[in-house]
């Protein structure tokens, strides 16, 4: 992968006034919808949050859908669902279904069309737009863009209809209403509240030209086509649209733990997907797993490129700036550890292995008081094995050795195997002349793994615990 770096320079605050204003003025000026509040409150009830899952049920990604026939049928983007196990949607009161279904769908045109089980679930179908867009015309979309741990309703931007496309013989809609992260799969409504296309993102090639009005839609055409009648569950979906599809082979690698083929398919993916922040989040990711263990330099640079890529396109990307802030750590950049640790923190306040990593980042740096109090924190809402060793490690450089080792026993309460805090409550037992105790513990490892550490530990036994 190339890497270039960008800095933004020549900052000057009367010049960003100014184009404030300017930009103020703009979006006014085109956001003139007559009753526009009264058209929104009927529309939203037809836009859904999509969250999709892969087979270990974790978070993949968020996207938005709309909703268009009474008997539980939607429409969305092909790349929201793309490589899903799993997708669940989420309306205007927070009600929940899953996708069940998929109705027909195209990889060319971007579209999925859908059935969801919509007993318990309120909604309002859309109506369709069967009049011609002219360029010049008022419209607004809505979709959801905020990242997955933020909770809110839609979002609603305005704009005109500055254009029409055609890529790769595909029939488009450019519009200057803003199109945000998430929002992929939302709608796009004239002045009378009917939808006239699905959102689909940008046509900036650039991360940097993200906000040039370049935004991207499906016209109402399009999704027309999509007349058949195919009924797939989502796994036959996925097994259908899984032969050559780059992602979804990147997906599978990188959940095979094949990290050095998930860096080639990722980057393979990302030259013409450009815009998709979970896959910059998974190669950062997969340079990530392979340089934390080899502190390779080259390798974590490139993780914290594509990770601050995948920030780029969504601010509020916890697990990115997670994994970044460990990424920093292991260069011993603590600084910018220490910020995206508490940006995170800041997204997602009260998990585990945020206040877990601000914790380690603490002990880290020798400051074992501030260690402690984030280490509590986690324990409070997920008591962990790791972090009670942890925790001793920190007891055990304030010169505390009885909270050091309460925490040592308590970690091997929780898991009796964990070969780590076997071997390093042996080694306190030993440095308290308490061999008998220190015997034990060693012989337990050895028994688990004789080769622990690349230690000999048989021979460590042989000599001291006779």
């Amino acid at each position: 992968m190339k890497i270039t770096y960008h800095i933004l320079t020549d900052f000057h605050p009367m010049k960003s006034s100014l184009f404030f204003i300017f930009i103020l003025i703009f979006n006014t000026t085109y956001s003139q919808i007559p009753n526009l509040t009264t058209i929104v409150k009927k529309t939203d009830k037809s836009i859904v949050k999509i969250f999709t899952l892969d087979n270990k049920e974790q978070f993949i990604s968020q996207g938005s859908g709309v909703l268009i026939g009474e008997n539980g049928i939607g429409i969305t983007n092909f790349h929201v669902l793309n490589g899903a196990k799993k997708a669940i949607i989420i309306n205007y009161l927070g009600q929940k279904a899953e996708i069940n279904s998929i109705v027909d769908y195209s990889e060319e045109k971007d579209l999925v069309k859908f059935q969801f089980n919509k007993s318990n679930f309120s909604f309002i179908p859309i109506q369709l737009s069967l009049s011609k867009t002219e360029k010049g015309q008022n419209v607004f979309t809505l979709g959801y863009p905020s990242g997955f741990e933020i909770e809110g309703g839609s979002t609603l931007s305005t704009g005109i209809i500055s254009g029409f496309r055609k890529v790769d013989n595909q029939n488009f809609i450019q519009t200057t209403a803003p199109i945000t992260h998430g929002s992929s799969g939302g709608g796009m409504f004239d002045e009378l509240g009917r939808l006239c296309g699905i959102t689909s993102g940008t046509f900036a090639s650039d991360i940097e030209d993200l906000h040039a009005n370049l935004n991207k839609v499906i016209p109402i055409s399009e999704l027309i086509t999509l007349n058949k009648s195919l009924n797939m569950s989502l796994d036959d979906f996925y097994n259908a649209i899984s032969y050559n599809n780059t992602f979804i082979l990147a997906m599978e690698a990188y959940e095979s733990l094949n990290f050095e083929k998930s860096i080639e398919l990722f980057d393979e993916y990302l030259k013409t997907f450009t815009n998709n922040q979970f896959a910059w989040f998974r190669l950062g990711n997969s340079y990530n797993q392979i340089g934390r263990h080899t502190r390779d330099k080259s390798t974590l640079n490139n993780s914290i490129y594509c990770l601050l890529k995948a920030i780029e396109l969504d601010k509020n990307y916890y697990y990115a700036h997670f994994q970044l802030s460990y990424v920093y750590s292991y260069l011993k950049e603590y600084e910018n550890a220490f910020k995206h640790a508490f940006i995170a923190k800041s997204i997602e306040t009260n998990t585990y292995g945020v206040n877990h990593l601000i914790g380690y980042l603490y002990s880290l740096n020798n400051n074992y008081i501030k260690a402690l109090e984030f280490f509590n924190k986690a324990i409070e809402i997920n008591e962990n094995d790791q972090t009670r060793l942890e925790m001793a490690y920190s007891f055990l450089s304030l010169s505390n050795k009885t909270e050091a080792e309460k925490n040592f026993k308590r970690s091997l309460e929780i898991n009796p195997n964990y070969q780590e805090c076997l071997f390093q409550y042996s080694l306190f037992l030993f440095n308290n002349n308490r061999r008998n105790e220190c015997c034990y513990y060693l012989k337990k490892l050895y028994t688990l793994n004789p080769n622990y550490n690349n230690q000999n530990i048989g021979k460590i036994i042989n000599s001291k615990c006779k």
